[in-house]
């Protein structure tokens, strides 16, 4: 059971690319040492990695199989030829991938998503002592460890600690499959799900290992492990049509909600309030809130990290109306985060919020982010 909970974790893991058939997702760290490089496109739980690699010697595409020797490695490996690994067989209808055996097979290492990328796929590990990691797996060794980039660091978790892996979308106002540049294929004896694996569990003595497929019409299924004969990646289509040209690459030192910029403007206290003046809130931002979420993005540093979102109305002080809030609405009306991830310097929180006036505090620099979501 070990090997098959390790093997169909390759198959839970996506990245976010612009374009599938020009970039390299996967690389196979074979045992010589040898790297092939390409994307998986499929596997038998403990037996096999189909493997789609374009760097063919010519003509052997158009054979059933090939001897190992024949298969040529991309440019960022060692030339030579692959001696010491058993026979790679090409798959059925599919030119361009071939099968490994697990035995062939040390290692699986993974691109990091492009630097300042706004949509794809989040990570989310639970080990078996309690700890949560969320970022992107870049690599997986086989019957040992996943490791996992937190962004700032690559967290090292070994199978024994293993409790959950699970995924969710970047960009929580689009759906997780639009943001996934594959399909995964779960094929049982009775049943075939085509979707998202958006969790695998891996058990324990008293519950077997299952993993959950989000389908393409939305629906969710749970699926035992042990009913998995296969699983397949397929190019998904809907991936580079719904992405191309609604992304954006944060600018260092500013503050955006749902993707538009947000100014800060400072705030007055008084007797215990603190006041936006007038002239900084007017021709502030309005935005549409779709489906109640609000993605708040912005530079991962102390000051962004010790931030406060808060709903703000306006107040009558002394003999004015303005916009203000209090200690007391710091401590109670505090919009708890759904969810936050840290990559490459970029800080990102997600948070469910209705209609009204928000104000994202800084508690350090005493500064606000002002904006109306209607």
């Amino acid at each position: 059971m070990k090997i098959i909970k390790t093997a169909i974790a390759l198959m839970a893991l996506t990245f976010g690319f612009t374009t599938v058939q020009a970039e390299i997702y996967d690389r196979l760290v074979l045992k010589n040492g040898k790297v092939v490089a390409g994307y998986i496109a499929g596997q038998q739980p403990g037996q096999c990695i189909k493997f789609y690699a374009e760097d063919i010697n010519g003509g052997s595409t158009r054979r059933t199989t090939i001897d190992a020797d024949e298969l040529i490695p991309t440019s960022n490996a060692d030339n030579g030829q692959f001696d010491d690994i058993n026979t790679i067989s090409v798959a059925d209808g599919l030119p361009h991938t071939y099968t490994f055996s697990i035995g062939d097979v040390t290692k699986i290492e993974r691109e990091l998503r492009p630097e300042g990328q706004t949509f794809g796929i989040v990570d989310v590990i639970t080990t078996r002592s309690g700890d949560i990691y969320e970022g992107q797996v870049i690599g997986q060794t086989l019957g040992s460890s996943i490791q996992i980039w937190d962004g700032r660091n690559t967290q090292t978790i070994y199978n024994n600690n293993l409790a959950c892996q699970e995924k969710r979308p970047l960009d929580a106002s689009k759906d997780i499959i639009k943001q996934s540049p594959f399909l995964d294929i779960v094929v049982t004896q009775r049943v075939t799900y085509r979707g998202i694996i958006i969790m695998q569990n891996y058990g324990n003595e008293q519950q077997k290992s299952f993993l959950r497929i989000q389908e393409e019409n939305g629906q969710i299924s749970r699926v035992d492990i042990s009913q998995i004969t296969e699983l397949l990646r397929e190019v998904n289509d809907q991936y580079s049509t719904t992405t191309s040209g609604t992304d954006f690459v944060p600018e260092p030192g500013v503050i955006y909600f749902n993707s538009q910029a947000v100014k800060s403007i400072p705030t007055e206290k008084d007797d215990g309030n603190f006041i936006l003046n007038a002239d900084d809130i007017d021709g502030s931002l309005l935005l549409p809130l779709e489906n109640g979420r609000l993605t708040i993005t912005m530079d991962d540093n102390a000051d962004n990290r010790n931030t406060i979102l808060l709903p703000i109305e306006q107040q009558k002080i002394g003999r004015k109306k303005m916009f203000a809030f209090s200690y007391e609405d710091i401590v109670d009306k505090a919009v708890m985060y759904d969810s936050s991830s840290s990559e490459n310097g970029i800080l990102r929180r997600e948070f469910s919020i209705h209609t009204g006036f928000y104000v994202l505090y800084h508690r350090e620099s005493g500064k606000v982010n002002f904006c109306e979501f209607q």
